[in-house]
């Protein structure tokens, strides 16, 4: 009990229940407003929101050009240049996020000739790249355990997204408007983010574009624009999958089973941002500490994933009931398979720390190429046969063979890969502590 109150008293514990208070308000305005959402355009406009926003996520590693898991470590090694850092990652995420958007169009328009629907919340929905190039403010304030601030900020994006969400269902606004709802919510994460920004660093660090910064930035987190992008693929050939296979209705099924499975992750996302920023600095002063504080994170992502998913397995169908409503019952089944894949999906992106602290970025890559494949291989074989089960049955697979198993036969990041196996020790881990 001490250990624990020491823990949330420090700055570390501080700056998780911030970022923990910002994604439960998130979850649920979120939720009340996805609900209703998903009840108001059905499966079939809920599918295709959902197809488009696939084709999203794929340039979305490119977008972010790797920086999401190497800026804190840029912060770290030159502390002088925070404000060129961030000005440069800032401006090259927005022209990559242009390129995005004119890239999604062009694909979906050449997959729909004939259907100006599709086309047109492709590009509605895309722009949200362009937006979201600003979110590397927060990984600075992150850096600094200050996100209290950002908190904030995104609390204000997501109440106005929530408003502007109502308003549509109120005037009965097409599925076009919708799709709108996400680029909006990162255009006044933007503005206030900036805002915020200029208030506290503004003459300390000012924001700066330094090309050399930034392709310097970029030679560093390159791996990381590779493997993310196959993580989309893996991550979202599913759904284009099943659209081609079946219908924009099995994807709605799907997608819900998908979300809610992923509901909650905002905690796991809170504690390995903030984590990162703690462990990042032991590697230099203590590598035993550094191991030891690494394995402890593992195991709080292998335990509470699984906790979670015991819970999602047993009350599957009442929970899609409760939030989606019988329309989308015939989820219930691809959820109490694919709600098991969180806790190794959560453990790949907590790699990161280690892969960048040893200078084994490359690698991501590596084992994205293999979970890519393997996706596609299962996803063919599994979804004609089995459907929306079959599809999750791959997520799950592919999870397991990414993030558990494939980093063993690299002899350079196998240490990292059995500190993952030892975690699975939780009392180990807390005696650690």
């Amino acid at each position: 009990m001490k250990m624990l109150l020491h823990l949330f008293k420090s700055k570390f514990g501080h700056n998780v229940s911030w970022i923990v208070i910002g994604r439960v308000y998130q979850m649920v305005v979120n939720l009340v407003i996805s609900m209703i959402t998903a009840r108001y355009l059905g499966p079939s406009n809920y599918g295709l929101i959902n197809y488009v926003a696939s084709f999203t996520a794929l340039m979305t590693a490119f977008c972010t050009l790797g920086t999401n898991d190497t800026i804190v470590n840029e912060f770290i090694s030159d502390k002088k240049n925070q404000g060129k850092i961030l000005g440069s990652t800032i401006f090259f995420r927005v022209c990559s996020g242009i390129l995005s958007v004119i890239t999604i169009v062009l694909v979906v328009l050449l997959l729909n000739p004939n259907d100006s629907l599709t086309v047109w919340v492709a590009f509605v929905y895309s722009t949200t790249l362009i937006f979201q190039s600003f979110e590397s403010i927060n990984y600075w304030y992150q850096f600094n355990l200050r996100s209290k601030v950002t908190t904030k900020v995104y609390m204000v994006g997501y109440t106005v997204v929530a408003i502007y969400k109502v308003l549509l269902l109120v005037f009965q606004k097409s599925v076009v408007w919708f799709a709108a709802s996400n680029a909006i919510d990162y255009i006044v994460v933007a503005i206030l983010l900036c805002i915020a920004y200029h208030n506290h660093n503004g003459s300390l660090y000012p924001m700066a574009v330094s090309k050399k910064i930034g392709f310097d930035i970029i030679k560093r987190s390159h791996h990381y624009i590779i493997s993310g992008t196959m993580v989309a693929l893996y991550g979202q050939m599913d759904r284009i999958m099943i659209a081609g296979f079946m219908s924009e209705k099995e994807v709605g099924y799907y997608t819900a089973s998908i979300n809610t499975c992923t509901i909650w992750a905002f905690v796991l996302n809170a504690v390995i941002d903030s984590a990162r920023s703690v462990i990042m600095p032991l590697y230099e002063t203590d590598k035993k500490l550094y191991e030891k504080r690494l394995t402890q994170l593992y195991s709080a992502i292998i335990y509470l994933s699984f906790f979670v998913a015991i819970l999602m397995t047993v009350f599957a169908e009442l929970i899609i009931q409760i939030l989606y409503g019988n329309e989308y019952l015939p989820a219930s089944g691809s959820l109490r398979i694919a709600t098991w894949s969180t806790a190794f999906s959560y453990l790949g992106v907590a790699r990161s720390i280690w892969l960048v602290q040893h200078n084994q970025q490359k690698y991501e890559k590596y084992i994205a190429i293999i979970g890519a494949c393997s996706n596609l291989c299962l996803n063919c074989v599994m979804i004609p046969v089995w459907g929306i089960l079959g599809a999750a049955i791959a997520t799950l697979v592919t999870q397991i063979i990414t993030n558990l198993v494939s980093g063993l036969f690299f002899k350079e990041i196998r240490r990292n890969n059995i500190l993952i196996l030892k975690a699975f020790n939780i009392f180990k881990s807390i005696k650690d502590f």
